[in-house]
């Protein structure tokens, strides 16, 4: 398999601010222009072997390129208070991004219940970058991963089975945090730093153990329950620095950190279980996690992109006939306190979100669909808290919220 890709990107943009007594102190004009082209090239090789075994071997390439232009040019209004600080800037750089990947593996078939995986991958990533404002950077990194999954079925329970896994995950960084590209904020305080991204950025390695119970019975119900541990080595965070006079906010390696999670998930037509009641399909999920990160002191030095707990639940009514599906969901996603740094703490709320959709089979291949998005309409807000030695700053964002209707007509050729 092969895909080739080639983007442009352009954006001009004014920016005026004014202080409350609707005098302006600042003028800002932006020009950014960037080039992506790249190409993924990947396949598989498997062949059948004797005894119940099969050989499967896979690859996997992957290049980046990336061109990219920033100018900035603020123009400095004198005697108006407060002062906003002119940030001028003129970049240009670029940047490269390879990843291979090989495995091999066989697939044993031990007896009809139980099945084994074994097998090694390889993973290395290679980064150049280099512009104006910074030195050139180059970094290589790899890693070989064992593979080892096995699937057992009870015999004694019919559609019943039980899965383990060890992982060892490599987490490369995105080509977006690897370029220093900088977005500069208009009222720099540790609160509102600038933004870059960081090339000496190392990828995160992550092993751990997976284990799940599955049961599946007819009408394509399911039931699973599984949990996970992982240890997490560079770790990849947002870091906050003080940089030529203004903060900045840049991606950085932070040491160690451990997660676990809990997870449930269900769906099954309730007919499966209740013959006289209406064709509806019930699905539910919910999902826990914890986190610790090593460089970070409690509480609530937890992962800071991490969910601490989630759940949906969804009904789905299929009149008769199958032409006409209606239904909808509610999900709830837990906010909370993080502490991210010695220095920085994050709060965000709770989301709920509701949503409804009527599908409608006009013909076997033309179908209409209405949704119905964000119909609680929540507005939802974050804190971030800095603190150091020389005093406190707090930042609150309200977001407001408003529901979405969509309409799709879908046709198959």
């Amino acid at each position: 398999k092969l895909i080739v890709n080639d983007s442009n990107f352009s954006n001009e943009s004014r920016v005026r601010g004014f202080n409350t007594a609707g005098q302006q102190n600042l003028d800002r004009s932006t020009e950014n222009e960037s080039t992506d082209r790249g190409f993924v090239l990947n396949g598989k090789l498997s062949r059948t072997l004797g005894d119940g075994h099969s050989f499967v071997s896979g690859w996997d390439f992957n290049r980046a390129l990336r061109n990219q232009s920033n100018f900035q040019n603020d123009v400095a209004i004198p005697n108006v208070f407060p002062a906003v600080q002119a940030f001028n800037a003129d970049e240009r750089f670029e940047s490269t991004v390879d990843k291979t990947a090989f495995f091999v593996q066989d697939e044993w078939n031990v007896t009809k219940l139980w099945s084994v995986y074994l097998g090694l991958r390889w993973e290395g990533i290679r980064t150049t970058a280099e512009g104006s404002g910074f030195n050139s950077s180059k970094s290589r990194s790899s890693v070989w991963s064992p593979i080892m999954q096995t699937l057992y079925k009870l015999q004694s329970r019919p559609g019943e089975q039980i899965r383990l896994a060890l992982t060892r995950t490599y987490k490369a960084p995105s080509t977006g945090q690897l370029v220093p590209r900088r977005f500069s904020s208009i009222e720099n305080r540790p609160t509102s730093p600038d933004f870059t991204g960081n090339p000496d950025l190392q990828p995160e390695l992550a092993t751990g153990i997976d284990l799940a119970y599955e049961k599946f019975w007819g009408q394509g119900g399911s039931v699973s329950v599984s949990g996970s541990m992982r240890h997490i080595t560079d770790y990849n965070r947002r870091g906050l620095r003080f940089i030529d006079g203004r903060w900045v906010s840049l991606p950085v390696n932070d040491g160690e950190a451990n997660t676990r999670s809990l997870q449930f998930e269900t769906k099954f037509p309730v007919q499966s279980l209740w013959k006289e009641a209406p064709p509806v399909d019930f699905r539910f999920n919910m999902n826990k996690n914890w986190s610790t990160v090593d460089s970070v002191p409690g509480p609530n030095n937890r992962l800071d992109q991490q969910t601490p707990f989630s759940a949906s639940i969804g009904l789905d009514y299929r009149m008769r006939g199958g032409m006409v599906t209606a239904g909808g969901s509610f999900g709830f996603v837990q906010g909370g306190e993080a502490r991210i740094s010695a220095n920085q703490i994050i709060f965000q709320t709770a989301r709920r979100d509701l949503e409804a959709y009527a599908l409608w089979k006009i013909t076997p291949k033309v179908q209409t669909r209405l949704t119905l998005n964000n119909i609680l309409t929540r507005d939802s807000h974050d804190v971030t808290y800095y603190f150091d030695e020389n005093g406190s700053t707090y930042r609150r964002n309200l977001t407001p919220s408003k529901m979405s209707l969509r309409f799709n007509l879908e046709l198959k050729l």
